[in-house]
């Protein structure tokens, strides 16, 4: 049965990803206001992919709103979905995840930030 759930969320977790990025990819070639609309399906694949995972989020105190800077040490790559569950933002990631097969090419469309962590003055500007 755990096999059958776990096959159920990841085919699940596939479609949304794929779905929202190619509803997404299409949209923005007519819809003025990409960065709307670009914050908005990240917004939509975050919360399917807490719906999906199975995911319970408590946030104790209030969540953040714009803007804020918030620092996280994420443990996993799940703990990137329940911030940006709770909290809209842009995140900032290291640079290598810019090259990965599919991943990659998500990411830098949805406005990530990348940071060369090995060159300290290779930093973008505000």
């Amino acid at each position: 049965m755990k096999d059958i759930r776990a096959t159920v969320r990841f085919v699940s977790f596939v479609i949304a990803t794929f779905g929202l990025y190619g509803a997404w990819w299409i949209t923005s070639f007519f819809i003025p206001n990409k960065l709307y609309w670009r914050q908005l399906a990240f917004e939509l694949w975050t919360r399917s992919f807490v719906v999906v995972s199975g995911m319970k989020i408590e946030v104790i105190g209030e969540a953040p709103k714009p803007p804020f800077f918030l620092v996280s040490n994420h443990l996993s790559y799940v703990d990137i979905a329940a911030l940006r569950a709770v909290a809209r933002g842009v995140f900032v990631a290291k640079h290598e995840i810019k090259d990965w097969f599919l991943a990659g090419r998500i990411v830098r469309d949805m406005g990530i930030i990348f940071i060369d962590r090995k060159n300290s003055r290779n930093i973008p500007p505000a």
